[in-house]
């Protein structure tokens, strides 16, 4: 799984994605790409589980270049815990 080596500050703030981003939107490396149509945040498991489609329709011929890193953390509150008392552990 992807996650950062280290972070000055273990939790951030949650914020919003307003609008799409151009930076990385073009074809640098190869042929062919994988591109996202919607705004969202995407998490290591969902890069890495497409990594592995392609690298299994392409039976390992080629290279393959991943341009995004998961670099947000996101915390969660444990169920049935009552509101207030700090920000939730992360949990990816």
């Amino acid at each position: 799984m992807l996650f950062p080596k280290k972070q000055k500050f273990t939790k951030q703030f949650k914020g919003n994605l307003k609008s799409k981003t151009f930076r990385g939107s073009k074809l640098v490396f190869g042929t062919y790409t994988l591109k996202s149509l919607n705004l969202a945040l995407l998490t290591s498991k969902q890069i890495e589980s497409g990594r592995r489609a392609i690298v299994r329709k392409m039976k390992r011929l080629g290279f393959l270049w991943v341009r995004v890193f998961p670099d947000k953390p996101i915390t969660q509150k444990p169920n049935e815990v009552r509101m207030g008392k700090g920000k939730g552990a992360v949990k990816f």
